[in-house]
C-alpha cells in the first residue's frame, strides 16, 4: 500500500511507511437474535444491518535520531486525533468517516519506529456527492439515478422553481456507500 490521507493530510507528509494490516470487505453483521428458553437454538430476526467497521493500519516513522522522532510523534498524534475522512491511495475516490479511539503506546515507537493504530469507521465507504442538475423544459421529464455502490443509499432531492415560468430546476445529490 503506498499511503493514505486523513482529515486531508497525507501521511507522507510525516514520513511515514503504511501498510494495511486488516482492511476487511464487508464489516460483521449485528445479531439480531433472541433465545428461547426451551427452545433449539436461537430466533434470527434477519436484516442485514452492519456494526462499525474496523481498519487496522501498521505506521513505520522514518527518522534521522531520537530528537527528529520524538518531534514527528507528538506532530502525528496531533495528526491521528479527531474524526476525519480517511482515503486510501489504492482508492482515492471513496473514504471512511473514521476517528481513533485507542491510544499508541509512546514505547512501542521508541523501539521499534513502528507503530500500529485501529480506525474506527461507519460500515460502508462513501463517495463525494454525485450531483445531477436538470432543468424540466415539460410536463414529462424522466431522470435516472443509478446507484452503483454495493448498499441501498437514500438521496436528497431538491426542487427549485427559478422564477415565474412554468420552467423548474431539479437537483439530485447521492452518496453511493460501498
Amino acid at each position: 500500500m503506498m499511503g493514505l490521507k486523513f482529515k486531508d493530510t497525507h501521511s507522507s507528509q510525516y514520513g511515514l511507511i503504511v501498510r494495511s494490516v486488516d482492511r476487511n470487505v464487508l464489516p460483521p453483521l449485528k445479531r439480531r437474535e433472541i433465545e428461547i428458553p426451551g427452545k433449539h437454538g436461537t430466533y434470527d430476526f434477519d436484516g442485514n444491518v452492519y456494526e462499525k467497521r474496523t481498519i487496522s493500519i501498521e505506521f513505520g516513522v522514518v527518522h534521522y535520531n531520537f530528537q527528529d522522532l520524538r518531534n514527528k510523534i507528538r506532530l502525528i498524534a496531533a495528526w491521528l486525533s479527531g474524526k476525519g475522512k480517511l482515503v486510501f491511495d489504492d482508492e482515492p475516490d471513496k473514504y471512511y468517516d473514521a476517528k481513533i479511539y485507542q491510544n499508541v503506546p509512546l514505547e512501542q515507537i521508541i523501539s521499534s519506529g513502528r507503530f500500529s493504530v485501529i480506525f474506527e469507521c461507519q460500515p460502508f465507504a462513501l463517495s463525494e456527492d454525485i450531483e445531477n442538475v436538470a432543468t424540466i423544459t415539460s410536463n414529462n421529464y424522466n431522470m435516472i439515478i443509478e446507484n452503483n455502490g454495493t448498499i441501498e443509499t437514500p438521496c436528497i432531492i431538491e426542487l427549485k422553481n427559478t422564477g415565474t415560468s412554468t420552467i423548474t430546476q431539479i437537483t439530485i445529490t447521492k452518496k453511493v456507500e460501498v
